[in-house]
């Protein structure tokens, strides 16, 4: 994209990056004699007007933030059909440079007094009502004199005013980005402070809590996965520190800190707020590099175990406040009764057996299970003692008139296999222990029983059954993600998409969301052929989404398609609209 000369009162000088919404140059401010940095929209986003007219718009509510943490926004010009932002030119390294020259995580003092900064800059923000939406670390750009800047506005949002992207677009950098976002949602400010804890995690760490290859593997984990501890791995974190960050990464909005402030309290940033710049500049190799690692002392054994201690109670916690509340209700219930139960029994008076003769080797029978009717003693017809019974499972249950066998436990319906349990045949005494839905899915995929219960729905669906396919998916969704009041289960997510997928009037997101089960291997087998199929069948019906799963495919060579078709699917797909189909195309065109 070739650019003039001059804009307005603005001279480009050179170019400088190359964002995900345009490109970035270096001007002069000819008026006032002084740098800046002007950042052109791309093309296909300065042609549409309605976008344009919307961004203008937020962009001046942009230029109202003045904060020495944040970049300032000094004009918008527009001439011909450019598009373009004025920004501060802020000269230094971004946090992503320093992790990368580091090599390694920076410690948590250097850590905490950017993200003491990276806070009050946020929430100035928040408090204008301006939600960043993409905070990462190549966006936050270290001064040389220790301050940091935080960058790149260009797809903020002022709350209440209208979005500038349709429902359902994930907006933001996979790798970072919310839960909430990953979802297609606006997100508010907890969806900043989620971003800024997996910043805090890098560079605690020196890598994301989150990995994945492709976009839709990335948010897969941040929607499913559970970040890993720091403690033990992470020398210097302490328990308060972990949990402050693991309570920002919650899956739920609701269950992270209230604002940017109280996280920053929470981590232990904002009592080094005042020195935070003198600790950046004076640590030298924090912007420069590290040739080696640093050294850390060595902790004493007592107090790494109980951090470990204290680390791993506080997960257990996280993860009980997370559950629904009627959920936690009956945990607490049956935590209780067992706890009274196993009191009740010790203290219950133990049997005199002191005058009973001893028993005898001898004396020691067995006896079919089904004849001992739960006694515990017989009497030995020789001797006229009370003996020992050890009870053996029968060699063949009974069964009924029909000829099959019973539930083997009460409540167990063998049309229902996920309330029934499983006999382990290698050791009689833990039988029936083990969920059948842990060994073999209930929902067995592409099964005859359930082409005949799909193929049923189909035949029988009436107007308002036909209708509900979307309900059905939602359901799934609950299912998969334990939202909704329900509790997570992945079997029976996959056997809603299922239905979904098959009804009479089939549900396309419900195909992906099949396609991507078995792609993953998600509540049941994984089978790259019946994912191929799925997400086929949705895109021949035109479903963005799956044209890049598909493309995805044809890269990585699954299921036998060629990667020269990928870049096919990817021009399909961005066609839709689909925005990472779009940058993943640029991608292959820059390697070209």
């Amino acid at each position: 994209m070739k650019h003039p000369r001059m804009i307005g009162q603005y001279q480009i000088v050179e170019r400088l990056a190359s964002g995900g919404a345009g490109e970035i140059y270096v001007g002069i401010d000819t008026k006032v004699d002084r740098e800046v940095a002007i950042k052109f929209l791309r093309p296909e986003l300065a042609s549409d007007s309605s976008y344009v007219d919307r961004f203008v718009a937020e962009a001046k509510s942009l230029g109202r933030l003045n904060h020495p943490n944040i970049a300032t926004l000094y004009a918008l010009p527009q001439e011909d059909d450019y598009v373009c932002m004025v920004m501060e030119l802020v000269h230094g390294h971004t946090v992503e440079q320093i992790i990368n020259d580091r090599r390694g995580p920076l410690g948590v003092k250097e850590s905490l007094a950017l993200i003491a900064q990276v806070a009050d800059g946020l929430s100035y923000a928040h408090q204008k009502g301006v939600i960043h939406r993409d905070i990462k670390p190549s966006n936050l750009m270290v001064t040389d004199s220790g301050r940091v800047k935080i960058m790149d506005f260009g797809i903020a949002r002022v709350q209440g005013s209208t979005r500038l992207t349709s429902a359902g677009y994930a907006v933001g950098t996979p790798l970072y980005m919310s839960p909430e976002q990953h979802r297609g949602l606006e997100g508010d400010e907890r969806s900043d402070i989620y971003s800024l804890a997996i910043v805090l995690y890098e560079l605690l760490a020196g890598a994301p809590p989150f990995k994945g290859t492709a976009a839709f593997e990335l948010a897969k984990a941040h929607l499913e996965q559970m970040p890993p501890p720091l403690i033990p791995r992470i020398a210097g974190v302490e328990p308060e520190l972990e949990a402050a960050i693991m309570t920002a990464l919650s899956k739920r909005p609701e269950q992270r800190f209230p604002s940017i402030s109280a996280f920053s309290n929470a981590t232990g940033a904002t009592a080094l707020r005042g020195e935070a710049t003198q600790i950046i500049h004076s640590h030298t190799r924090l912007v420069q590099g590290a040739d080696e690692p640093q050294k850390t002392p060595q902790v004493p054994f007592q107090t790494l175990a109980l951090a470990v201690v204290r680390s791993r109670a506080g997960t257990i916690m996280r993860r009980f406040r997370s559950l629904h509340p009627v959920v936690q209700a009956a945990s607490v219930t049956a935590l209780v009764t067992a706890t009274a139960g196993g009191l009740w029994s010790l203290n219950q008076p133990v049997p005199d057996d002191t005058t009973r003769a001893p028993l005898e080797t001898s004396d020691a029978i067995s006896l079919p299970a089904s004849s001992v009717n739960n006694q515990a003693r017989v009497t030995n017809q020789k001797s006229g003692r009370n003996v020992a019974v050890k009870a053996l499972p029968d060699a063949t249950p009974a069964k009924t008139e029909q000829g099959r066998v019973p539930p083997s436990q009460p409540g167990c319906d063998p049309q229902f296999p996920s309330t029934c349990v499983e006999h382990n045949p290698d050791n009689p005494a833990e039988a029936y222990q083990r969920p059948l839905a842990e060994a073999k899915p209930a929902f067995k995929p592409d099964s005859s029983a359930a082409q005949e219960r799909a193929s049923l729905l189909a035949k029988t669906a009436t107007a308002e059954s036909a209708g509900s396919a979307a309900d059905i998916y939602d359901r799934g969704m609950r299912y998969l993600h334990g939202e909704g009041g329900v509790s997570k289960d992945p079997v029976k997510a996959r056997d809603l998409f299922y239905q979904a997928a098959h009804a009479a009037e089939p549900s396309l997101k419900a195909m992906v969301k099949l396609g991507d089960l078995y792609h993953d291997g998600v509540g049941g087998e994984k089978n790259l052929h019946l994912a191929l199929k799925y997400f086929k069948l949705a895109a021949d019906n035109g479903d963005e989404e799956a044209l890049y799963n598909l493309g995805q495919m044809c890269e990585h060579k699954e299921a036998g398609l060629s990667s020269r078709d990928a870049e096919n699917y990817y021009e399909r797909a961005s066609t839709k609209g689909s925005l990472y189909a779009k940058r993943r195309l640029e991608e292959l065109h820059e390697g070209q």
